[in-house]
């Protein structure tokens, strides 16, 4: 007979739960157990140590705003000022003209689907709103 282990998680978490069924040997379910392990540590890090940002820039000479998210918010910024290499064709460079773009709103997040949820609340009207009064 085989062994059929299914995980899952309790009570919707992230702490994996295990059920066993007749089956292998109890080292390949140790060994699999051994690696779940191992693999939900490594998220649970990766998934801590990782910040998404929501931001929005400011053209020091134009008053344009730019609203965006990224995941490095400094390199993301000078390469919005053309410190780093950045594409000829994008918004900010050829809103450039002689202003510098300045960060004046930011929030950070665990994950990326939030960072990108706040950014299209941000560009909506009531966002746009939210911006001008800060």
């Amino acid at each position: 007979m085989d062994r059929v282990i299914v995980f899952g998680t309790i009570d919707g978490g992230s702490i994996p739960s295990r059920r066993t069924f007749k089956g292998v040997g109890r080292s390949a379910s140790w060994r699999t157990l051994k690696r779940l392990k191992l693999y939900c540590t490594l998220i649970f890090w990766i998934k801590l140590l990782m910040s998404f940002f929501t931001y929005v820039l400011k053209n020091s000479q134009t008053n344009k705003i730019y609203i965006g998210q990224t995941i490095n918010l400094k390199s993301r910024i000078d390469r919005h000022n053309n410190l780093l290499k950045n594409k000829n064709s994008s918004f900010t460079h050829k809103n450039k003209k002689d202003g510098e773009w300045l960060l004046i709103y930011s929030e950070e997040f665990t994950e990326r689907k939030l960072a990108v949820k706040r950014e299209k609340e941000l560009k909506s009207y009531r966002g746009r709103e939210f911006i001008k009064g800060l």
